[in-house]
């Protein structure tokens, strides 16, 4: 397959490698397993175009996920960050929070205003770092968040230019237990005894440097809301690419 790009702009590229692979998927479907591996280097295309993010390693601490700033793709006043504030696997404490824990909180609290879930640096209740946009359940019952760091203010700006300049930092969520229960279950050579929280009363998203929950971690970090809907469409265009190649297999 040929693609020709010259000219286009960076959103125009991405659009035409996706349904260059969307199409190949479909030829796929219809028997031309050939077609797979141009479906496989439109996504390698497209991957390309994202500036390349830094992992962190995570370290265990705080119930958290991992966050990463892309320097290259947020500008140095944008201040706009977005990751997995919570997820269902077991952190480093030995808690599960369940998929919609929070869901009623996000309800009643909302965002903004006196009761709104706030965004703060390291659990510090006065050290506010600006607005929660976005915090809502997705796939797999992982709770997204995307904010906007207030950098008028001096320590967040200093934070912000620490996560640009290590490439990354860590989300973590502040609540009240409301509905848990301490789970026994027989295991090969004993028990595994956990406590899986059902329900959480969520009063603050931090953002912080060492996470708990070290599977909850994202892949990348949106510069504005086009290149978050990127990355949820090409992750989409990869889960049917490894659909299709199981399929072939």
């Amino acid at each position: 397959m040929s693609i020709l790009t010259k000219g286009y702009d960076d959103a125009s590229q991405r659009l035409w490698y996706m349904k260059a692979a969307v199409a190949s998927l479909i030829a796929v479907s219809k028997g031309d397993t050939k077609a797979l591996a141009d479906a496989e280097l439109m996504v390698t295309k497209l991957k390309s175009m994202r500036a390349d993010a830094v992992r962190v390693p995570t370290q265990k601490n705080l119930t958290g996920a991992v966050i990463k700033l892309d320097a290259s793709s947020v500008s140095s006043d944008s201040g706009v960050i977005a990751g997995w504030a919570s997820t269902s696997d077991r952190d480093s404490y030995n808690h599960e929070v369940m998929a919609g824990a929070f869901q009623a909180s996000i309800d009643k609290r909302g965002l903004t205003g006196p009761k709104g879930i706030k965004l703060l640096l390291d659990h510090d209740w006065t050290k506010p770092a600006g607005v929660i946009t976005t915090l809502e359940y997705r796939r797999g019952g992982r709770l997204w968040m995307e904010a906007k760091l207030n950098l008028d203010i001096e320590y967040v700006a200093e934070r912000y230019s620490y996560l640009k300049q290590s490439g990354g930092a860590n989300f973590s969520v502040g609540f009240m237990l409301e509905d848990y229960e301490v789970v026994t279950r027989k295991v090969d050579g004993g028990e595994d005894q956990y406590l899986r929280i059902d329900r959480g009363d969520l009063f603050e998203v931090s953002i912080v440097l060492f996470p708990g929950n070290e599977a909850a971690q994202m892949q990348s970090v949106k510069a504005g809301p086009e290149h978050a809907d990127t990355m949820a469409r090409l992750e989409r265009l990869q889960t049917l690419i490894r659909t299709a190649k199981g399929q072939l297999a």
